[in-house]
Parts: structure tokens; C-alpha cells; sequence
């Protein structure tokens, strides 16, 4: 358990700063943001990654009485991975994870990926 943890934390570390040091990639949609956020959230799951929120900022913005253009982050990860990481350093919870947010700024759906890994949309 150990030696696994210690590759997960190496592997962790890794990512995070090639995560930072990139820059975040956007990707046109051809669907609205809610299908597009939709799609990424059935692909994920179907491939066996959690998601640990999804997080609607136009419902907030409205909530609050502001007006804001559809927006959502999905945030996902492995909890096999990450659970050990956060246990041998609970500051690992703070890092940046895997996310991708839909928007529509100027009528036209983005994806933008903060990931080193490519994800289909």
C-alpha cells in the first residue's frame, strides 16, 4: 500500500503541475451547454469516473438576481486514486483536479478542458 502510494502521490504531483503549466484547451461544441455537459457527464460515468459535481453558475447567477449566459463545471476524478492522496496529504484536496466547464458566450457552446488528458465532447 505504500509503494501505491507513493506512485499515486508522484503521479498527482505530476499532473497537477502539467495541469498549471498548460494552458486550458477550449473546444467549439456543436451542442447547447446543458447536452454538451450532459454527453461529458454519460461518457464519464461510462468509462467508470465519478463525478463529484456539476455545478450550474447561470441557475446561481439567477438565484442571486444576476443574468449570466448558460455556464456549467462538471468536476470528476477516481476516488481509488485520489482517496489515498488526500489521506497522506489532505492540502492534495486543494490542487486543481480534472474539470470541464460548458458556457455560450456569443451564442455558440465551449468546452474548456483543464486536464492534461484529452476527453471526447
Amino acid at each position: 500500500m505504500t509503494r501505491a502510494l507513493a506512485m499515486s502521490l508522484a503521479a498527482l504531483l505530476l499532473t497537477s503541475a502539467t495541469a498549471l503549466s498548460q494552458p486550458l484547451t477550449t473546444v467549439e461544441s456543436r451542442f447547447a451547454v446543458k447536452e454538451t455537459s450532459d454527453r461529458l457527464a454519460a461518457e464519464l460515468e461510462k468509462r467508470g469516473i465519478r463525478i463529484a459535481a456539476r455545478i450550474d453558475h447561470a441557475a446561481a447567477a439567477k438565484a442571486a438576481g444576476l443574468d449570466m449566459p448558460p455556464t456549467e463545471v462538471i468536476m470528476f476524478g477516481n476516488p481509488r486514486l485520489g482517496t489515498p492522496l488526500m489521506l497522506a496529504q489532505p492540502s492534495v484536496a486543494t490542487q486543481p483536479g480534472r474539470s470541464r466547464s460548458a458556457t455560450r458566450p456569443r451564442r455558440r457552446s465551449r468546452s474548456v478542458i483543464r486536464s492534461p488528458a484529452r476527453t471526447s465532447h
